[in-house]
């Protein structure tokens, strides 16, 4: 979990950015970027779907969705509360001469709500977690691995050669792809077109770019056409 000075650091880092750019970007009129889509969305919707292999009842099930939709609104207030505090810093930096004092101010409650957003979200799957027995939790971490396999299967198959050529002594993970990203201008044009087509389309948590799935969009996805 990000430590408050750190997330001080993150949202300081891009004020530092938008401050030395701020004339333009005051002129051209924009506002800051919104942190749109499911990205947010606490998690758990993933237990649901998989109720059936899990072996939950439908009254468990029910509690689960119930939680969640209380989370996800709980959820929703607190993005709401930093989209405002981001548009205010926004707004703060488009001065000619923004007050250092109100900005710093301001760089802190957007990680302070950032921090809250991302404690609200572990405490959901902790609580849904907590619903499940032992054989459910181990069942819950096999279908992420399934799901883990069909995601990188194109990859492994592509760069297996430079696996073994690149990274010998590191085991399956994300550790490997951090090797071959390390090596990218010795990877073969058949990897490197596969790490490129895998990074187009999810994101650093494996969460589909375009629907926001996790676990990518194997079980379709109207916005996607990697199915």
């Amino acid at each position: 979990m990000m430590s408050t000075r750190a997330a001080v650091a993150v949202v300081a880092a891009g004020a530092l950015a938008a401050v030395l750019g701020f004339a333009s970007v005051g002129a051209a009129g924009s506002g800051p970027r919104e942190h749109r889509g499911k990205h947010h969305r606490p998690p758990g919707k993933f237990i649901e779907k998989h109720a059936e292999r899990l072996g939950l009842d439908p009254e468990t099930t029910g509690e689960i969705r119930a939680m969640l939709e209380q989370s996800y609104a709980e959820s929703e207030e607190i993005h709401a509360q930093l989209r405002e505090a981001r548009r205010s810093l926004h707004g703060l930096l488009a001065e000619d001469l923004p007050d250092r004092d109100q900005v710093m101010q301001q760089v802190e409650k957007i990680g302070a709500l950032e921090i809250k957003a991302e404690k609200h979200k572990l405490d959901t799957m902790l609580e849904v977690r907590a619903m499940l027995s032992e054989e459910q939790r181990a069942e819950l971490v096999e279908i992420r691995r399934e799901q883990r396999e069909r995601r990188f299967a194109p990859m492994h198959k592509a760069c297996a050669e430079d696996f073994e050529r690149l990274c010998p002594d590191i085991e399956p993970g994300r550790e490997l792809f951090r090797c071959l990203r390390q090596s990218s201008e010795e990877l073969s044009d058949t990897c490197r077109e596969a790490m490129h087509a895998k990074h187009s389309k999810y994101d650093k948590h494996g969460r589909c770019k375009q629907c926001g799935k996790e676990g990518g969009c194997e079980e379709g996805c109207e916005r996607c056409g990697h199915h």
